[in-house]
């Protein structure tokens, strides 16, 4: 599988198992990800290999987690972390299975509940999500929540918005899709007066 974070996921897994003070399960292992045929990127598949190797041992009951979507990155110390484009997997479980209820990590929230029809239950560590299957109630994290992103923010300066550019409607509309998608843009060649009256830097290289 492609990717520094999911060739790593076997032992960010097992260290956030142990980590919780959960048994890890003696023997080989063998995690079948379907279809070798399906592209797949990032993290997000921590924590429901993790709740699956917990059930299949029998460390939590494996009917709680049936028909619920898992999909957070887990630290090494059993945190869960947020993934990136948690909205197109939520809609391609509704899509098989109907109404989806899902757990997320905390900062995957507020983008979560955009979709409609979907029940999100927001945890902050793996030993939360083993309590909450068990019917237990859930444990206080022993760590703080982390901040929203697990970044700091990056520091607010005021510009000028679109309306302001006097530029054509191509150029006008690449900066939108940039924004709303996330990308990064980067102009080149000689700045035009409407762009001279952006901030030094921004002539060059417009960072999201």
């Amino acid at each position: 599988m492609p990717g520094d974070g999911t060739r790593e996921m076997r032992d960010r897994v097992r260290a956030a198992v142990l980590n919780s003070g959960l048994a890890w399960p003696s023997g080989s292992i063998t995690a079948s990800l379907g279809s070798p045929s399906l592209f797949r990127r990032g993290c997000g598949l921590d924590l429901p290999i993790a709740v699956a190797i917990l059930a299949a041992a029998g460390t939590v009951p494996a009917g709680p987690a049936t028909g619920r979507m898992f999909a957070a990155e887990l630290g090494l110390d059993g945190r869960l972390r947020p993934v990136r484009g948690i909205v197109p997997v939520l809609m391609a479980a509704a899509r098989d299975g109907g109404r989806v209820t899902a757990v997320t990590a905390r900062q995957n929230t507020p983008e979560a509940a955009m979709l409609p029809g979907t029940t999100i239950v927001a945890g902050e560590s793996l030993g939360q999500v083993a309590a909450g299957l068990r019917g237990e109630p859930l444990a206080r994290a022993p760590f703080p929540p982390s901040p929203p992103g697990d970044a700091p923010k990056p520091a607010q300066h005021e510009y000028p918005g679109l309306a302001g550019l006097g530029v054509s409607a191509v150029v006008r509309q690449v900066l939108e899709v940039s924004t709303a998608g996330g990308h990064h843009l980067c102009l080149t060649g000689p700045a035009g007066p409407a762009f001279r009256r952006w901030p030094p830097g921004w002539s060059r290289c417009c960072p999201t």
